[in-house]
């Protein structure tokens, strides 16, 4: 259990703070919330009934539109724009020191023999980069890997923009000077798999 977890003594409840968090004006459906952040039904109405106790949260009206056309009222939540702690809890949870990173290194071993496994963005607290993770290696599964992308969003509350390469590919991208990856590589970011020993270009940490 990541440490924040053992804090707030939920790891799911610390997943559904970052979610409404990140995404403030954003309504839910209980549905919504199981399926982003990647936890159960029962364990999702559990922490939701402590969050509107907290009032950090609350109960509102989300309008869809059914097969026929016809609006139809279902039940949502969303963060409470007046919780007087929003933004000190913020502070807290979306840091990017709080991330489990081990547990990240963990996911992308799965999917392939990894060389690169380099995090940016939102991982790293860097607003302005061109994506938050960046992956190379060989045989990597797609479909693992979409998967592992999934997990990490849920995690954090946010959808993650990221970019794979295979091996090869990678090192001819970055010997003709390809602007994605020069941008990644010459701008902060963290290599948290690297056995590619890349040394032709600054790491800003």
């Amino acid at each position: 259990m990541e440490r924040l977890g053992i804090l707030f003594g939920s790891v799911v409840r610390v997943k559904l703070m970052r979610l409404f968090l990140m995404n403030s004006e954003t309504k839910f459906t209980t549905k919504d919330l199981v399926t982003r952040s990647k936890v159960t039904l029962s364990a999702a109405r559990k922490e939701l009934n402590i969050l509107r106790k907290s009032e950090l949260i609350k109960d509102v009206i989300i309008i869809e539109q059914n097969s026929r056309g016809a609006n139809k009222k279902i039940k949502g939540v969303m963060l409470n724009p007046a919780f007087p702690y929003k933004e000190t809890l913020g502070e807290l949870l979306l840091q990017p020191q709080t991330i489990n990173k081990p547990a990240i290194v963990k996911r992308f071993k799965q999917i392939g023999k990894i060389k690169l496994l380099i995090i940016s963005g939102i991982l790293t607290g860097t607003n302005d980069a061109r994506v938050d993770v960046l992956v190379v290696g060989k045989d990597v599964d797609s479909k693992k890997l979409g998967r592992a992308i999934k997990e990490v969003e849920a995690d954090i509350g946010r959808e993650l923009v990221y970019a794979a390469f295979d091996t090869d590919d990678f090192i001819y991208r970055m010997n003709m000077y390809d602007k994605l990856i020069a941008d990644v590589l010459d701008f902060p970011h963290e290599r948290l798999i690297d056995s590619m020993s890349l040394s032709t270009r600054r790491t800003v940490n």
